[in-house]
């Protein structure tokens, strides 16, 4: 049998088909059981499941309010370009990893020229985004360069603490 053929025969079936009798009857009977009853206890207990439920999704907007410091709030807003988004993340992490090494006393000065050089070929790619913002090739050397500089700073402060 080839294809036309099945499908010929599969066009000459019916599209839908009725079941003998009326099958509500038995599913309700198998869905309601009469002899269970939900005591006082189990009242209590959904009822403690539906307040904390409610007081979650509440309280939400309190756990998640962004912070007030803006070194350590990572906002992403759907109205930045992806660019502006990969630039203020890398920001804060960068901003980040420069207070610890501060905090730590961190003698950085023979790197200071390699930083300098990324921070302004990072420039370079920041400038080139502003004429082409979804060109991806330059929003990917934008993030690889982000995360050779994070991983310079990282190797920094392990090497050197």
């Amino acid at each position: 049998m080839n294809d036309k053929q099945l499908d010929a025969l599969l066009a000459q079936l019916p599209t839908e088909q009725q079941p003998k009798r009326d099958l509500w009857p038995d599913i309700e009977e198998q869905l309601v059981d009469p002899t269970v009853e939900v005591t006082p206890a189990e009242k209590r207990r959904w009822l403690a499941v539906a307040a904390l439920a409610l007081l979650t999704f509440s309280s939400w907007n309190f756990m998640f309010k962004p912070s007030d410091d803006p070194d350590i709030e990572i906002v992403i807003n759907i109205e930045r370009t992806a660019a502006e988004q990969i630039v203020a993340n890398f920001s804060l992490q960068k901003n980040a990893l420069l207070k610890t090494i501060a905090a730590v006393g961190l003698d950085i000065s023979p790197w200071q020229t390699e930083l300098i050089l990324m921070d302004s070929a990072e420039q370079e790619i920041q400038k080139a985004l502003t004429l082409q913002p979804d060109n991806q090739k330059l929003l990917s050397m934008l993030r690889d360069l982000n995360n050779k500089q994070i991983q310079l700073l990282n190797t920094l402060i392990r090497f050197t603490a």
